[in-house]
């Protein structure tokens, strides 16, 4: 037994506002809000609530996207600069070490040519 066939929509299928990258959602909201005003500065008031609804929606989403990324960034700043914090402090406590080494091998080569001068 066979389903009947259902009646094709016509209108092509809008991807998900989480499909979309954040600009393209961007873009989406930006079309679909300068339409609202053309329709709105023509009069025309059927399919301006259900469209203001959905540029709502998609709006939101894209708010919570940003509000998401900037706090994710805020994170990583903060991880950044501990970690260069950290790191400048190594660098620090590595280029005594090299100093303390380098006097040590200076007083040995003082040392050895004091020995090799008194030998002589």
């Amino acid at each position: 037994m066979t389903m009947p066939a259902q009646p094709a929509d016509k209108r092509p299928k809008q991807p998900q506002p989480r499909e979309l990258t954040l600009e393209q959602q961007f873009e989406q909201i930006k079309g679909l809000s300068l339409e609202i005003q053309s329709l709105i500065r023509q009069g025309v008031r059927d399919g301006v609530q259900p469209r203001l609804e959905t540029r709502d929606r998609l709006l939101r989403d894209w708010f919570t996207q940003i509000n998401s990324l900037i706090r994710i960034t805020g994170e990583q700043e903060a991880f950044l600069q501990q970690l260069l914090q950290t790191e400048k402090n190594l660098l620090a406590d590595i280029q005594q070490q090299q100093q303390s080494l380098g006097r040590a091998r200076q007083g040995q080569k003082q040392a050895s040519h004091y020995h090799r001068v008194s030998k002589h």
